[in-house]
């Protein structure tokens, strides 16, 4: 994290506009669906939404005619709401932030910063019953350690919870139920933790005020939430008890809309619709997320969130019992054939098999099923049976549900 600590980030009142005047202005002129819009000069709320569905139908003409000249990576995203989505993302400036957020939290040089999340493990430190270790340096700053919610179950948890105490780290961050789930063990158990934690940052799903209060009561420590996307258009965190998020100005502008596509009032819940400052390999322009909020107003530049709603706590069952959660299972695979679905859903009543609803899209194949099939096998154990299908059923607030889970396994 060297490279990054002695960064600052500005935040005068008139830097944020001027990033996003740029960004627009930048898209127009370079990428051929903001162009054929003849919007330029215009202000953000003239850009139409971006949806997912245009994203895959516009591809092409998203990309910039730069592209051959900037470094990014392919991204894809499971959705939480069953959309998956491919698209090309620039990275490098995420990290910055990151840091930023870790130094808010009392970050020092040294410190060491553990990862609960979905990292694979290899098979020879599985079958040694090794769960753990240490991560490469592109994965700084969000861990130097790991510790896999992939591999978690009633035999192991005590292993667990030796690593953590053995590793002695400063900072955690992770899956809000993998780290419930620990520190309920440790509650139940007697366990505690003898060393000084600075911190434990919450992300990648939704969390619940018990399970906040258990994991400090445990660690004996401040949790913190960290929001944002894959996409990299979104960055927002909580900075006390208080779990009010606050949104990085700089990073990239947050609108929360109704459904009349109408900025919602303070104290209103409406959907986060976000658009990045730095992603011009492929610019996204009122990107819908998806994620509900509870706009909370303005603190200077940065629009304040009093709760985000989404990003659930979805876990499948493998023939043992065991839950293994969405979040680790699909968002922190690299998995393309998700780039080729329209929509999914995955409905389970039976231990150890799922059964998975997919709308394909049009570059969808055998080998995308073959991909999926072995995810779910080699991840988690787990049969699919699939099912191809023209729709979806939606809950009465008009989303689709990833999970549809029948079996009682609740984590209280």
């Amino acid at each position: 994290m060297k490279e990054y600590i002695n960064i600052r980030l500005f935040s005068e009142t008139s830097l944020p506009q001027k990033r996003l005047e740029h960004f627009l202005d930048y898209a127009v002129t370079h990428c051929r669906y903001y162009k054929n819009l003849g919007l330029r000069g215009k202000p953000l709320t003239s850009f139409p939404l971006l949806t997912k569905d245009i994203i895959r139908e516009s591809y092409t003409d998203l990309i910039s005619d730069e592209a051959d000249r900037i470094i990014y990576r392919e991204s894809y995203t499971g959705g939480s709401t069953g959309e998956p989505l491919h698209f090309i993302n620039q990275m490098e400036f995420d990290p910055v932030y990151q840091v930023v957020l870790w130094q808010r939290m009392g970050y020092r040089p040294g410190d060491i910063i553990l990862a609960m999340d979905g990292t694979k493990v290899p098979d020879e430190s599985v079958r040694a019953n090794i769960f753990w270790g240490k991560k490469n340096n592109r994965s700084l700053p969000y861990g130097g350690y790991f510790l896999s919610s992939l591999y978690l179950n009633d035999d192991n948890m005590q292993s667990f919870t030796d690593y953590i105490k053995e590793l002695k780290p400063d900072f955690i961050r992770g899956y809000p139920i993998f780290i419930y789930t620990i520190a309920k063990y440790m509650k139940d158990n007697g366990i505690s933790v003898s060393h000084r934690i600075k911190g434990i940052q919450l992300t990648s799903e939704s969390s619940l005020p018990y399970q906040h209060a258990l994991i400090e009561e445990v660690f004996n420590t401040t949790v913190y939430m960290q929001y944002g996307h894959t996409e990299s258009c979104a960055f927002a965190y909580t900075a006390d008890k208080s779990r009010i998020y606050h949104t990085e100005p700089l990073y990239g502008f947050m609108e929360i809309l109704n459904e009349a596509g109408e900025h919602v009032k303070t104290g209103e819940t409406g959907e986060i619709v976000v658009t990045s400052y730095f992603n011009k390999v492929m610019p996204l322009i009122r990107y819908r997320t998806g994620d509900l909020a509870e706009f909370g107003g303005y603190d200077g530049n940065s629009l304040i969130l009093n709760r985000i709603d989404g990003r659930t706590q979805d876990y499948v069952v493998d023939s043992t019992g065991r839950k293994v959660m969405i979040t680790a299972l699909i968002m922190a695979q690299h998995c393309a054939a998700l780039g080729h679905i329209r929509k999914w859903q995955i409905e389970q009543t039976e231990k150890g098999t799922v059964n998975m609803r997919i709308i394909r899209g049009s570059d969808y194949t055998e080998d995308s099923e073959k991909e999926l099939s072995r995810l779910f096998m080699d991840n988690a154990g787990i049969n699919v049976v699939f099912e191809y299908v023209t729709s979806l059923p939606i809950t009465g607030r008009g989303k689709s549900k990833l999970v549809i889970q029948h079996l009682n396994n609740g984590y209280q």
